[in-house]
């Protein structure tokens, strides 16, 4: 799922969580006290000012004791004293250099003032000692999270491809035979098939300076159903440049789309816009958008038109099991008809509504759910009904990646959804369920 992406500090965020409960299973035997203990458990409850300052009371008294050095260690690294809190791992590691609780300290210290080298190091030695599984997930997680940082300095490109089988319960989009005036043809009708899918994509960024890179990407799909009427094709590119300052990060991008259907041009779109995001905390972020777009549609001229859509959106990680990420976006957009005589078509007003929740239940297995809500207003009255279109349509995606190992991976989706209309020919449901495989080159 594209649309299943982590910024790279909320994503952090989790790691250093996972991290720190690595410390519980330490095989370091350490000596004991009532301080000693607060001091941990203000560690592992993430109260980091309160650690910090009790491991500054104790320091005098306790400094040299290896559970001390320990704690000390990580409260200063979570309190933001990082160089404070490497001076007194690195002495504790030279005491238990096969400790893996204290490498991997080290390895977040490192990472987190950019010594990627180093902390690439003390995470490789962990994986050398069979650790645990939680262990070797977190260690692998930072080393992820080192190279995906590193490539905003050199030119980096990933590719994949996809196949697989689905259902589809309403090709068309039609309403029930029974909702047919006696003038529309049956073939109007909602019609369902099985199909097979087949899709290539890939993107490639270059780094323009150390706050900004350019950034091209597409994918082209094709879904071949059984009867082969409503075979599609879909090509879709996007160029961006991206400007990193701070927590602050705006996209400015161009895109196209062209979509066909049984062998001819159905829709083709042309627009661009700019994106923003801010990092509010390691966990939140805020964002926003502005899109303009040319629609075209070949076989049906009356219906081109041009869209403008402004949209608003946040983003939140949880800490705790499953890291749950929770997001929202809602939106407003409309579309001016390139024909005045065409306005009860191609004309109208949006709003929107999407939201979704994300779960990471192992490294293995992703699950999410995304509900979607969208009004449409038209903008004349459509003949021969007499009245102005109004459309509300619903759509929920409830689906999950399972990745077999580094480079394969399968998704399945279920995909109900609902149009509700004031015109009773344009009402529709439909259920869309699919499983596909997935390699990606790395």
């Amino acid at each position: 799922m594209d649309a299943i992406k982590y910024p790279l500090d909320a994503f952090l965020n989790r790691l250093i969580i996972s991290a720190m409960l690595l410390v519980l299973g330490t095989s370091t035997t350490f000596a004991d006290s009532a301080s000693l203990d607060q001091l941990s458990d203000l560690v592992k409850n993430h109260q980091d000012t309160e650690a910090y300052q009790l491991a500054s009371e104790l320091r005098d008294e306790y400094e040299g004791e290896p559970k001390f050095d320990f704690w000390y260690g990580v409260a200063s690294i979570n309190a933001g004293k990082i160089s404070e809190g490497i001076f007194t791992l690195e002495r504790l590691h030279r005491l238990y250099p096969r400790d893996d609780a204290v490498r991997m300290q080290l390895g977040r210290a490192y990472y987190l003032l950019e010594e990627d080298e180093r902390a690439r190091h003390e995470f490789k030695q962990v994986l050398k000692h069979d650790p645990s599984e939680s262990v070797r997930q977190t260690a692998e997680q930072f080393l992820k999270a080192i190279d995906n940082r590193e490539g905003r300095y050199r030119d980096s490109g990933q590719a994949w491809i996809q196949g697989g089988i689905g259902y589809d319960s309403n090709i068309n989009s039609g309403p029930s035979s029974s909702d047919l005036p006696f003038w529309f043809p049956s073939s109007s009708a909602e019609q369902s098939d099985i199909f097979a899918s087949l899709g290539v994509g890939g993107s490639y960024s270059h780094p323009l300076s150390p706050t900004s890179q350019f950034k091209i990407g597409g994918h082209l799909k094709h879904r071949a159903y059984e009867d082969g009427d409503f075979d599609n094709t879909e090509g879709y590119l996007r160029a961006e440049l991206e400007l990193r300052s701070n927590s602050r990060l705006w996209d400015i991008f161009l895109k196209g789309q062209k979509f066909y259907v049984d062998g001819d041009e159905n829709r083709e779109l042309l627009g661009g816009g700019l994106e923003w995001r801010n990092e509010l905390s390691k966990s939140t972020e805020i964002n926003a958008f502005v899109q303009f777009a040319d629609l075209k549609y070949p076989s049906y001229t009356d219906r081109d038109a041009d869209q403008t859509s402004f949209g608003i959106g946040f983003e939140h990680d949880f800490s705790g099991r499953w890291s749950p990420r929770l997001f929202a976006t809602l939106y407003i957009a409309e579309e001016d008809a390139d024909n005045i005589l065409a306005e009860d078509v191609a004309e109208r007003d949006i709003t929107g509504f999407r939201a979704g929740l994300q779960l990471a239940v192992s490294s293995r297995l992703n699950l999410y759910g995304i509900l979607s809500a969208e009004t449409s207003r038209y903008g004349d009255e459509l003949f021969p009904y007499g009245v102005r279109r109004d459309d509300s349509y619903y759509s929920l995606q409830l689906g999950g990646s399972w990745y077999i190992d580094e480079n394969w991976s399968i998704q399945a989706e279920l995909r109900p959804s609902w149009n509700d209309s004031n015109i009773d020919e344009k009402e529709f449901e439909r259920t869309e369920a699919s499983m596909q495989v997935r390699y990606d080159f790395r």
